[in-house]
């Protein structure tokens, strides 16, 4: 923690949590280069300035309750099948918990639980921590 660090309690895996989750985004941005979709640089924008602020704020599982379990596993399926790629299909648990209609702010529970709150307080809760992360971070002005 001296170090603005903090430990991540799992089980043993090659890589480690950090560098997995680094890896792959690291290999579909190489991918993206690949195929001529986008340069590095529309790449580390794109990050830089959609990307990476939702996941610092949320993280990759928050992020999917707001954006809905149904809308993510759909997103998966076409991807897997529009870039004959299998490696984009989500794993099982998260289908069967939209099956379970746990779908994430919309029905209360998905990833995580939010009781005795609304989509719309959640919603507005999320837009306006999202603005102060970006003021910090200089890619947002408040105009008064």
């Amino acid at each position: 923690e001296e170090c603005g660090k903090r430990t991540i309690i799992c089980n043993d895996t090659p890589g480690f949590v950090v560098n997995r989750l680094a890896g792959a985004v690291l290999k579909e941005a190489a991918n993206l280069i690949e195929e001529d979709v986008a340069t590095h640089i529309e790449i580390d924008r794109a990050w830089k300035e959609h990307l990476g602020p939702v996941f610092l704020q949320y993280g990759p599982f928050g992020n999917l309750d707001y954006i809905g379990l149904d809308v993510v596993v759909l997103a998966a399926k076409y991807l897997a099948w529009a870039l004959n790629d299998e490696g984009y299909k989500l794993p099982q648990w998260l289908e069967n918990t939209v099956l379970k209609g746990n779908l994430g702010i919309r029905t209360g529970k998905g990833i995580y639980e939010y009781p005795d709150q609304t989509p719309e307080d959640l919603r507005r809760k999320r837009a306006e921590e999202l603005l102060v992360l970006l003021q910090k971070v200089g890619l947002a002005t408040v105009h008064k």
